[in-house]
């Protein structure tokens, strides 16, 4: 695929279409004062792909998040929602737009999973200090039901079962307060019922002030769920934290070409 787009921003991963090959959704922005859209790429399976549809975005001019796709509605067809955006699939391969999404469109992340347990994608929505999680109902709208304050802003955060008693949790990435201070790691264990206990900073790393993306797996095949962080230094190489178990930070630490 040659990408015409000028301004590439977040990118998802996904089988749009059913057929076994992973798609492409990625946020573009047109030059300066442009609208931003998304586009949808479908796979060919042979490292190629077809441009299928933009749409515009809902960003208002603020941070644009990562984007999430899932079954919003429950009608067997991928979704795709971004800040205040959420575009609904149709049989036809097209996305319609549907009522903008009431969260503030300054967010810095979005991760989705069913935290409260009634078989409907819900939200966890990032913010500078605040996380929101929004409940879904089924039919592709969503009620904010519980805020929680943040000590710092959150850079990237995932959710899995952290402590293995069922519910789906959420741990992140937090920036440090000045460019050589430690930067965190926060972790909210979830109730089950959409509610998460107060947020728990754990120790993350001094000297490199700007931690990346964060990734949960289980990597060393123990049945917990490990930890992946990517640290992007503004001056030499970057690397890779892997964290094993208990997020004991002594593992492994991989550097790799910045």
């Amino acid at each position: 695929m040659t990408n015409p787009l000028p301004f590439l921003g977040p990118v998802a991963l996904h089988d749009i279409n059913g057929d076994g090959k992973l798609d492409l959704v990625i946020q573009n922005t047109y030059p300066v004062g442009g609208a931003p859209f998304v586009s949808v790429f479908l796979g060919l399976g042979n490292g190629n792909f077809t441009h299928l549809h933009h749409y515009l975005l809902d960003l208002d001019g603020s941070n644009s998040s990562n984007i999430v796709i899932a079954d919003f509605n429950n009608d067997g067809l991928a979704d795709i929602a971004m800040n205040s955006t959420l575009l609904l699939g149709e049989n036809n391969l097209t996305f319609a737009a549907a009522p903008a999404l009431a969260f503030s469109n300054n967010i810095y992340g979005v991760v989705v999973g069913d935290f409260n347990k009634d078989g409907n994608p819900d939200m966890a929505v990032q913010t500078a200090t605040d996380l929101t999680i929004a409940l879904g109902n089924g039919n592709g709208a969503f009620i904010p039901a519980h805020n929680y304050r943040v000590p710092q802003p959150v850079v990237s955060f995932a959710t899995a079962d952290l402590n293995s008693d069922g519910n789906l949790d959420l741990v992140g990435v937090v920036t440090a307060s000045s460019p050589l201070a430690a930067w965190n790691i926060i972790s909210e264990l979830g109730a089950g019922d959409g509610s998460f206990r107060s947020p728990v900073l754990s120790p993350g790393s001094s000297g490199v002030p700007d931690p990346g993306n964060i990734v949960l797996g289980d990597f060393n095949g123990d049945g917990k769920s490990d930890l992946v962080i990517t640290e992007t230094p503004q001056s030499g190489p970057g690397s890779l934290l892997v964290s094993f178990r208990k997020w004991r930070r002594d593992v492994c630490t991989s550097r790799c070409g910045g």
